[in-house]
């Protein structure tokens, strides 16, 4: 059967993925907003590939059935992209936790038994995430493993503990996500499956752009004039990241994140030299 690349999110990264696998794999499209689906539906033709698109709210049980079972249909599903997700400038910090953490994990559970043995699963994260802080290690343990039921209502992910501030939501969304797939691994990994994160940082997109102009902005600006790669990467650079690790070069990584950043994280996260 054709190999399926299953797509939840439908970006400029994502589409950017899409296109990479538009010559071996069908690609199902999964996004809320019709224009982003199209966009991407139509970059695959037009590399030579087969698409179609299914509207996906990834916090809607039945659509995610719905695109679940589109997926099935298409072939064999080898490739799930998991690239759902809102900025802190885009929604409230409910809605990012709702769609950036409950949404893609509900995607990662719902796939679990439908990619084939030897297939990956790539979930975008961010550097974030890594930017977060230190977490009590109980923390992290209940949002790696807590049942999906309970994770939405983990004291360090409510309203009160979110103190209106969505970017607060971001970070703590992202960490969150990073931590579920690592524990993700084992179980995947018994059925011949691999499932990594990759963290991007600041790049060339609609989304990125947005949080630039932001008053976010002056931040993000620092972080990247101190990288050793002091730019913005490119939709390019972290698909080319992504295709690896859903790949069969990567058939002997699971359970990591990939930071695709220029370094800030390593730079900024470094401890200080020793003094002298």
């Amino acid at each position: 059967m054709t190999p399926v690349l299953a797509l939840a999110g439908a970006g400029d990264m994502a589409t950017a993925v899409a296109v990479r696998f538009a010559a071996t794999h069908t690609v199902v499209v999964g996004d809320p907003r019709a224009a982003n689906r199209a966009v991407t539906v139509e970059a695959v033709r037009a590399a030579g590939g087969t698409a179609t698109e299914v509207p996906l709210d990834v916090t809607d049980p039945d659509q995610l059935a719905a695109f679940r079972a589109t997926c099935a249909e298409a072939g064999t599903v080898t490739a799930l992209l998991v690239a759902a997700g809102l900025g802190p400038v885009q929604a409230t910090p409910a809605r990012i936790v709702e769609v950036d953490l409950l949404g893609v994990v509900r995607v990662v559970e719902v796939f679990a038994d439908v990619l084939a043995p030897g297939g990956a699963a790539l979930v975008i994260s961010s550097i974030a995430g890594h930017y977060l802080g230190p977490v009590a290690p109980e923390v992290e343990g209940a949002w790696a493993h807590l049942p999906f039921e309970e994770l939405g209502a983990h004291p360090e992910l409510s309203a009160e503990a979110l103190a209106d501030n969505p970017s607060l939501a971001y970070m703590r969304a992202k960490r969150a996500v990073q931590l579920r797939v690592r524990a993700a691994a084992g179980p995947w990994g018994a059925r011949g499956v691999r499932i990594n994160t990759i963290s991007p940082g600041v790049i060339d997109t609609a989304m990125g752009r947005e949080e630039l102009a932001s008053p976010h902005g002056a931040g993000m600006r620092m972080l990247l004039d101190a990288a050793p790669l002091p730019r913005v990467g490119t939709v390019e650079e972290v698909a080319s990241a992504a295709a690896f690790l859903l790949g069969p070069e990567a058939a002997y990584i699971t359970g990591t994140d990939l930071i695709v950043d220029g370094g800030s994280v390593a730079t900024a996260l470094l401890p200080p030299a020793p003094a002298t």
